[in-house]
């Protein structure tokens, strides 16, 4: 049974925890690759080693060579980058990635869009309790989702990344730990 102090109300419990609650976590600062088992990173260059394994999509029989691109531009969005930035404001969530490519979300907003290249891609960016999701969707089908949750120290940012495509015959999945750079 729970056993409020006197003078504690019902009603103070609900609103302390409904504030709790909405206040979504600070994503802020830099936040660099933390591969497993290490304590450092070593950044690399595009012409250095991969930062992890490749992901390697099984798809269904007979899946055409349309759907063989567009599965292979999401595994290509899906790459690991050896580290980012985030800027948080009170509606925009802002990423630089270490290569300078910037976007910018609105998490519980209107869908935006990404311009990659020559793609414009729909972004669609939500808070889930304490976790913030962002939905990538490229012209001609799939999607990619990133969700990113921040340990209760502050210090290691959990990124989980996930492509689905009817084409494809299982769940692309890939978890991922970046560590606060700290001064």
């Amino acid at each position: 049974m729970l056993r409020l102090p006197v003078g504690f109300g019902v009603g103070a419990l609900l609103v302390a925890t409904v504030a709790s609650a909405q206040r979504p976590p600070d994503l802020q600062g830099q936040w660099t690759l933390r591969p497993d088992g290490a304590d450092s990173v070593t950044v690399t260059d595009s012409a250095g080693p991969p930062l992890e394994p490749p992901l390697r999509p099984l798809v269904r029989p007979g899946t055409s060579a349309k759907a063989r691109e567009r599965i292979g531009r999401l595994v290509g969005m899906a790459q690991a980058v050896p580290s980012f930035q985030i800027e948080q404001a009170d509606s925009t969530i802002t990423f630089v990635n270490a290569d300078g490519f910037t976007y910018t979300v609105r998490p519980d907003g209107p869908p935006t869009h990404v311009v990659a290249g020559t793609d414009s891609i729909e972004t669609r960016a939500r808070w889930k309790r304490r976790q913030l999701e962002i939905e990538f969707r490229p012209p001609g089908g799939g999607k990619l989702i990133e969700r990113y949750l921040l340990a209760d120290s502050g210090l290691f940012l959990r990124l989980e990344v996930v492509i689905e495509d009817g084409a494809l015959a299982q769940r692309l999945w890939r978890p991922r730990m970046y560590r606060r750079v700290t001064d």
